[in-house]
C-alpha cells in the first residue's frame, strides 16, 4: 500500500518577480511571491562552462555541439565544484527565503508525520516551471528539511504546466511474465554504446530487454515499426545523441545525419502509450524539451538529462539503473539513489549528480514504474478476470447450473453423437465417416416392453368387468403375467405402483398368477416402488420378489447409493442383477425366486454377492464420486436397446419359437404406455431417438409410435448399459468451464506477445483446434465411452481470447 503525500508547486517566472503555487490534497493551496535573483544565472552559465570540460570523454550532444577537448592546462574537475558549489549556495539562500517559509513548513510537517525509513512512506514534491531559466535550475538539490535528521524521504521529481486532457498511458494487465522494454542504441560511432549495451545484462535477468539494432535502410521506419509493437511495451531507453529544439520538442539522432524529432513521431508514441508505453528513459543530453513533450502526450514517467552528460557518466548511469530497477526498486527511489552515489564519488564524476532529472504525470494514477517479481501477486495480477471475463465466467456458470439449459445442450449432444456414429447416408461420402452403429457382443436387444397404450385399454375395458385403467386393473396385470408365464419369461419388472387396496378377486388373481410364475419356472418379479409408498402385501412377497425405485435423474443410469440390506436398490439395477442371476450356468448359483423360502430374497442376494464366487455375477453398484455422471446413451438406436409389443397384441397373438427363445433371455418390463390416465411417465422425443425412428426404421421404434418418450424406454436404456458394461461417464460441466477458464486466460496472455498479424494467423489456428477439439469429443464418446462438455467451454474460450484479435490502438 502506497502512503506517500504528494505536493504539486508551480514556480511561474515573471520579469524578475517567481510566484510559488503549491497545491496538495483536496483543492488545498498556498502562495508565496519572491524576486528571482539575476546573479543566479551566471553562477549557472560559469558552472555549466566548466563541468562540460571537466571530462575527457565526448559529450551525448549533438555532434556539432560537442565541446572540444582542450589541454589540462586547468584543473577543469576542481573548477567544476567550485563554480557549482557558488550555484547551489546561491540556489539555496534565494529558496530558504523568509518568503517561502510557510510552504516549506507545510511540506516539512506532512514530512514529520510519517514514520521514517519506510519505502512506501515519503512525500513526493513535483515542481513545474513556466520558463527554460528555472527549468535548468538544480531543483533536486532543495534541501527542504534539514540535513542529518530522521526523516521521511522526500523525493523532488519534475512535472510541466497544462498536461491537458490527455489520458496516461494505461497499465498493460495483460502482460504474462517479464515486463517489455525497448533498447534504442543509436548508431553513434564516437560514442562507447556497447557499454551501454553491457548494462543492460542485469535489466534482462527481470525484464523482456529487446535491442534494437538498426539495419541498412530506413531507419526512421525501422525505430517506428519497433515502437509499433502490437504487443506493447512498458518502457524506451535510448542511448545516443539528443539535443533541445525550440518548436519541435526536442530531437533524437539515431545515427549519423539521421535526426528524429519528437514533433514527427507524436502520433506514433500516442499510439505505443495506448499499447502500454508509459515511461522513457533517455541517456543522452540536454532532454528538457522531450521530457516536456512527453508527459503532455500522457507518458506517465519521463527520465532525462537536463545538461549534456559525459560518455563515462553515462555508462555508469544506465549500469546503476538497470540493476537497481533489476533489484525491484521503483524508478523514483533508482533515481534518487544514483543521485547519491554520483554525489559520494563526486571526485571521479563532478557534478554528475545534477544531471539527471525524473519527470512525472500529475496524475494521481500515474503509478511510479517498478519491475515486479514473478510470485503470487504477479500471477494474480496476469489471471486475473477482466471485467468481460468475469462477466463471461459468471454466465457460463450460471448456465451450466440450469437444469433446462443443460436438458437443451444434451439433446443436441445426444443428436450429434447419434449422427456421428451413424451419419445419414448421403454423408457417408461426404464427410469420410464410417457407420458405427454396431455394437459387439450384442446378438439382441436384451429387453423387451410390453406397453399398455390406449388401444389396449379400449380393448381391455371391452373384455374385462368393470375395468380401471387408473389404477390399473389388476385382473389385466394377471393375464399379462400368466401369458409371460407360458412363454417362461424369467425376469419381469412391473412399471406400476401397486400401492391402492382395489378389487380383492382381482388382486388375488395377480398373487397368484406372480406365485404360480414364481414357482413353476423360478422367475424374477421386481416391482417398481417409491421410497413414498409401501407395495400391498399380498401381492409383493419379499420372500421371493424385489421391489425397487423407479425414480431417476435426468437422463442418469440409475446406481445405488449403497447396497445393504434395506436399501430401496433402483429397478433397473435389480432387473440387470436377476437377468444376470437367471442366465447363470456355473457351479456356484446365485440365490433364485423361491415361494418356500423363509429368508427375504434381497438378503439372500447382498450375501450371495460378499462371497468371492460371485465376482463375475457383480455390476456397478456404488454411484460415482466427484460429481461424474453415468448417463444414458442415445446414440445407440433403440432397435439395439429393446424390441416391444403392445399389452393387446401380446394377449392376442402367438410368438415364434424364435421369439419366444428371445423372450426367455430377456428382461421383460410392463410398462404403461400413452394413454388418457397416464400424466407422469411420458416425455418429450429426445432428437437423437426422433433421429433413429426413420425409415426403415420406424417400425421398431416406440417413440414414434407413441409420439412420446415413455419411461419404460429409459428403463430399457439403463439395462443395457449395465448388462454390457456401457458406462458412458459425464464428465461435470464445470470441470471443463475450469479448463476452458486455465485454456483461454493461458491462451490470451501468450497471444498478446503476438502481433497483431500473428495473431490473426493464430485465429485460424485456434478455429481449427477448436473443431479438433469437437470431434475428440465426439470420438470418446463412442471410445472409452466418456462425455466431454462440449459447446459451453468452447464458448467461454472464445470469449476469452477474442479481445486479442482487435486492434488495441486508439489515436
Amino acid at each position: 500500500m502506497n502512503l506517500c503525500s504528494t505536493f504539486q508547486l508551480n514556480v511561474l517566472r515573471s520579469s524578475v518577480d517567481c510566484t510559488f503555487l503549491l497545491n496538495w490534497g483536496e483543492g488545498q493551496q498556498l502562495d508565496a511571491h519572491l524576486k528571482y535573483p539575476p546573479e543566479l544565472d551566471g553562477l549557472y552559465q560559469n558552472w555549466q562552462s566548466c563541468y562540460e570540460k571537466a571530462y575527457k570523454t565526448p559529450l551525448r550532444a549533438r555532434i556539432e555541439d560537442d565541446i572540444p577537448i582542450t589541454p589540462r592546462s586547468t584543473d577543469w574537475k576542481n573548477q567544476a565544484e567550485e563554480a557549482k558549489e557558488k550555484l547551489l549556495r546561491k540556489f539555496q539562500q534565494w529558496l530558504g527565503d523568509s518568503e517561502l517559509g510557510e510552504i516549506r513548513q507545510q511540506i516539512r510537517n506532512q514530512v514529520e508525520q510519517k514514520p521514517p525509513q519506510k519505502s512506501n512512506n515519503c512525500v513526493n514534491l513535483l515542481i513545474a516551471s513556466n520558463c527554460r531559466e528555472l527549468d535548468r535550475l538544480p531543483w533536486e538539490a532543495w534541501q527542504i528539511a534539514p540535513e542529518n535528521t530522521s526523516t521521511a524521504a522526500i523525493y523532488i521529481s519534475r512535472t510541466v504546466l497544462n498536461t491537458g486532457n490527455k489520458p496516461i498511458a494505461p497499465k498493460n494487465t495483460q502482460r504474462r511474465g517479464k515486463a517489455r522494454i525497448l533498447a534504442i542504441l543509436a548508431d553513434s560511432p564516437e560514442l562507447d554504446l556497447h557499454q551501454d549495451r553491457k548494462a543492460l545484462r542485469s535489466l534482462s535477468k527481470v525484464a523482456e530487454v529487446e535491442i534494437l539494432k538498426f539495419e541498412p535502410g530506413d531507419i526512421k521506419q525501422q525505430f517506428i515499426q519497433h515502437l509499433l509493437d502490437q504487443r506493447g511495451w512498458e518502457a524506451l531507453i535510448f542511448s545516443g545523441h539528443s539535443a533541445q529544439t525550440t518548436h519541435t520538442g526536442g530531437k533524437l539522432e539515431l545515427a549519423p545525419n539521421v535526426t528524429l524529432s519528437i514533433s514527427e513521431i507524436e502520433y506514433q508514441l500516442t499510439q505505443a502509450k495506448n499499447l502500454g508505453l508509459g515511461v522513457a528513459i533517455f541517456n543522452s543530453c540536454n532532454g528538457l524539451d522531450i521530457a516536456s513533450s512527453l508527459i503532455r502526450l500522457g507518458f506517465t514517467q519521463v527520465v532525462v538529462m537536463r545538461e549534456k552528460i559525459h560518455d563515462e557518466v553515462a555508462h555508469i548511469f544506465l549500469q546503476q539503473l538497470s540493476e537497481k530497477l533489476a533489484n525491484y526498486t521503483d524508478l523514483q527511489a533508482a533515481i534518487a539513489e544514483i543521485g547519491q552515489y554520483f554525489q559520494s564519488q563526486k571526485v571521479t564524476y563532478p557534478s554528475a549528480y545534477l544531471i539527471p532529472s525524473l519527470f512525472r504525470h500529475p496524475s494521481p494514477q500515474a503509478e511510479i514504474f517498478q519491475l515486479e517479481p514473478i510470485g503470487l501477486k504477479r500471477f494474480w495480477r496476469d489471471w486475473k478476470p477482466s471485467r468481460w471475463e468475469a462477466i463471461a465466467l459468471s454466465t457460463t456458470l450460471l448456465l451450466s447450473s440450469l437444469v433446462p439449459v443443460q436438458d437443451f445442450l444434451w439433446e443436441f449432444r445426444y443428436l450429434a453423437q447419434a449422427i456421428y456414429r451413424h451419419p445419414p447416408s448421403r454423408l457417408v461420402p461426404t464427410i469420410g465417416l464410417t457407420k458405427t452403429d454396431s455394437i459387439p457382443g450384442v446378438p439382441s436387444p436384451p429387453v423387451r416392453l410390453i406397453i399398455i397404450d390406449q388401444d389396449s385399454i379400449y380393448k381391455a375395458d371391452a373384455t374385462i368387468p368393470e375395468f380401471k385403467a387408473q389404477p390399473i386393473d389388476r385382473k389385466y396385470l394377471a393375464q399379462l403375467v400368466t401369458k409371460l408365464s407360458q412363454y417362461q419369461a424369467r425376469v419381469i419388472g412391473i412399471d406400476y405402483l401397486l400401492d391402492t387396496k382395489e378389487d380383492q378377486n382381482k388382486e388375488k388373481e395377480l398373487a397368484n398368477a406372480i406365485k404360480n410364475s414364481v414357482q413353476n419356472n423360478k422367475t424374477w418379479f421386481i416391482f417398481a416402488a417409491d421410497t413414498n409408498y409401501r407395495l400391498l402385501p399380498d401381492i409383493f412377497n419379499p420372500l421371493w420378489s424385489l421391489q425397487g425405485d423407479s425414480k431417476f435423474l435426468f437422463w442418469d443410469v440409475s446406481l445405488p447409493r449403497k447396497l445393504n440390506y434395506s436399501e430401496l436398490c433402483p429397478f433397473v439395477y435389480w432387473l440387470t442383477l436377476a437377468q444376470r442371476f437367471s442366465q447363470h450356468q456355473s457351479a456356484s448359483t446365485p440365490p433364485q425366486p423361491n415361494v418356500q423360502s423363509t429368508k427375504g430374497l434381497q438378503s439372500e442376494i447382498i450375501n450371495y454377492l460378499k462371497r468371492p464366487e460371485s465376482h463375475n455375477q457383480k455390476i456397478p453398484s456404488e454411484s460415482l464420486p466427484f460429481g461424474l455422471r453415468l448417463i444414458m446413451d442415445f446414440s445407440i438406436p433403440p432397435k439395439q436397446v429393446y424390441e416391444y409389443d403392445t399389452a393387446a397384441d401380446f394377449l392376442s397373438k402367438s410368438l415364434s419359437a424364435e421369439n419366444k427363445k428371445r423372450l426367455q433371455q430377456q428382461v421383460v418390463i410392463i410398462s404403461p404406455g400413452v394413454y388418457l390416465e397416464v400424466k407422469d411417465d411420458t416425455f418429450s422425443m429426445p432428437l437423437a431417438i426422433n433421429y433413429w425412428c426413420q425409415p426403415p426404421d420406424r417400425e421398431k421404434c416406440l417413440s414414434k409410435f407413441q409420439e412420446k418418450f415413455i419411461e419404460g424406454e429409459a428403463f430399457a436404456y439403463q439395462i443395457h448399459h449395465l448388462l454390457y458394461q456401457h458406462r458412458v461417464i459425464a464428465i461435470p460441466d464445470i470441470w471443463m468451464v475450469g479448463l476452458a477458464i486455465i485454456l483461454g486466460k493461458g491462451t490470451t496472455l501468450i497471444l498478446y506477445q503476438q502481433k497483431l498479424k500473428q495473431r490473426q494467423k493464430w485465429a485460424w489456428w485456434l478455429g481449427g483446434l477448436t473443431a479438433i477439439y469437437g470431434i475428440v469429443g465426439l470420438q470418446v464418446y463412442i471410445l472409452p465411452l466418456v462425455s466431454i462438455p462440449l459447446f459451453l467451454p468452447s464458448c467461454l474460450f472464445w470469449i476469452y481470447i477474442l479481445p486479442c484479435f482487435r486492434s488495441q490502438i486508439h489515436a
